[in-house]
């Protein structure tokens, strides 16, 4: 079970941590992960969590925490909100072409069974 307090304990006595944590609060614990954008950690933990997050998570899910972040006094962390925010819509754009998509292979496969003699 990961432990929120000890991250943000370890997080705000500055030691490092690797965006593996993050990617694994992520898949584990989204929530926690979210809960970590909305605390006072260091601005270089707040900014790579806020990259994996909009990455890794849906969009009606971090979009809103990641819009508050645009307010963030550090640069840095708006900076990565604005990418959070950025790989978030590539990944809702690549699902919404890749739902088109298979669409458009059945309407095909559909017009072939319908169409082919064989």
């Amino acid at each position: 079970m990961i432990d929120i307090q000890q991250i943000l304990q370890n997080a705000k006595n500055e030691e490092i941590f690797c965006e593996n944590l993050y990617r694994k609060l992520a898949k584990e614990t989204p929530e926690k992960l979210l809960e970590l954008l909305e605390s006072p950690i260091a601005p270089g933990h707040l900014t790579i969590a806020a990259e994996i997050a909009g990455e890794m998570l849906p969009g009606n899910y971090v979009a809103p925490v990641l819009r508050r972040l645009l307010k963030h006094t550090s640069p840095l962390v708006r900076e990565g909100a604005i990418l959070g925010l950025r790989k978030n819509a590539i990944n809702e754009m690549k699902y919404s072409a890749m739902a088109g998509f298979d669409s458009e292979i059945i309407r095909v496969l559909t017009n072939i069974s319908n169409t082919d003699p064989s």
